[in-house]
């Protein structure tokens, strides 16, 4: 049988943390590409062309309970994007510098009802 050899407990932990770090990435990537693709969904009317009579529609299809969340997800995309004019390029390589150091945008709950506010 093999002798399990244990792990360095550092290299253990930096390794999740850098999971952990490149999960954050991907979840602030998702939520800009999702808001930019429900935006372009709702905006001409794509919806129409998948057989569906209304965006609500559409965004109960995709599993949405409610609006509010796809909403936010529009939200933060036209507030980085076209409010304050960030490339999609811009915001990768931001987030990438700051990430697990500094937030970019905060992705709790209560600011995305305070998006859903504005």
């Amino acid at each position: 049988t093999k002798t399990e050899q244990k792990l360095d407990p550092v290299v253990v932990a930096m390794e999740v943390d850098s999971k952990i770090d490149e999960l954050l990435y991907n979840q602030k990537m998702f939520f800009l590409e999702t808001g930019r693709l429900l935006k372009q969904v709702r905006d001409e009317k794509l919806y129409i062309d998948l057989g569906l009579e209304h965006f609500n529609m559409y965004l109960a299809s995709k599993g949405f309970n409610g609006t509010s969340l796809a909403y936010a997800f529009i939200r933060l995309y036209e507030i980085y994007v076209l409010k304050l004019g960030y490339t999609p390029e811009q915001l990768e390589n931001e987030i990438k510098e700051v990430s697990g150091k500094y937030k970019l945008f905060d992705t709790n709950s209560s600011f995305i009802a305070a998006i859903i506010k504005n």
